[in-house]
């Protein structure tokens, strides 16, 4: 392998940033979303508790906040586990996909 070969295989490694910073950069993604499921699954507790509550109104619509706050639970849950299969191929993550997206349109059925 002659220099620019190997220049050319560490720009092409590279590309992205180095490990470090990807690893940082993935970190960070998955903490910020944690702490967004975090807050929306303890307030949905709180709304199902009753401590929270209200009604939301979607296009005319009025819905119970709690039902919306797990209908955002569940239908950000799918998202990720199929965001995960998509890359991954791996089984267990189209199943959790397909049972919070059953989970969202269970909490759809809430609203009809």
């Amino acid at each position: 392998m002659d220099k620019e070969d190997i220049l050319l295989k560490s720009r092409n490694d590279n590309r992205k940033g180095d490990e470090r910073e990807v690893q940082n950069r993935t970190n960070a993604e998955l903490f910020s979303y944690g702490i967004v499921v975090v807050i929306l699954f303890v307030t949905a507790l709180l709304a199902n508790a009753g401590v929270v509550g209200g009604e939301i109104f979607i296009n005319g619509k009025p819905f119970l906040f709690k039902d919306f706050l797990w209908l955002l639970n569940f239908l950000g849950l799918s998202c990720e586990f199929g965001a995960k299969f998509y890359f991954s191929r791996k089984i267990w993550q189209l199943l959790l996909c397909l049972s919070f997206a059953g989970g969202a349109l269970g909490a759809l059925g809430a609203f009809s």
